[in-house]
């Protein structure tokens, strides 16, 4: 018998504005890729906060502009996955950058 992997893919526009939806999706998805969470680094474990099911990588576009300067505008980029804790342990991180994450998944259906 085949197991079932839900994914789903979420632009957040701003992890504030987009916490609500996300807190739902958690109670359906197995796999959630988030973008544009617009957290600098040092937020980046807000993330982690969401749902003690999950288990997060995560990336901010906004290390290079925190680190240089005020930030000027407003916040932008971001990206991550959540992924279920009975699922995270088949996974390994093989790149994370500021603008994508690569993860190989080692399941078999």
């Amino acid at each position: 018998m085949a197991s079932r992997l839900a994914l789903t893919t979420y632009n957040m526009f701003g992890f504030n504005q987009g916490y609500p939806l996300l807190c739902s999706i958690c109670d359906s998805a197995d796999i959630i890729m988030l973008q544009e969470h617009w957290l600098p680094p040092f937020d980046l474990h807000t993330l982690d906060n969401v749902s003690s099911d999950f288990t997060g990588f995560a990336s901010s576009a906004m290390s290079q502009a925190v680190t240089s300067d005020i930030l000027k505008s407003r916040p932008y980029g971001g990206v991550a996955f959540l992924i279920r804790n009975n699922t995270a342990c088949k996974v390994k991180c093989l790149c994370k950058c500021e603008r994508y994450i690569i993860l190989k998944l080692k399941i078999q259906f």
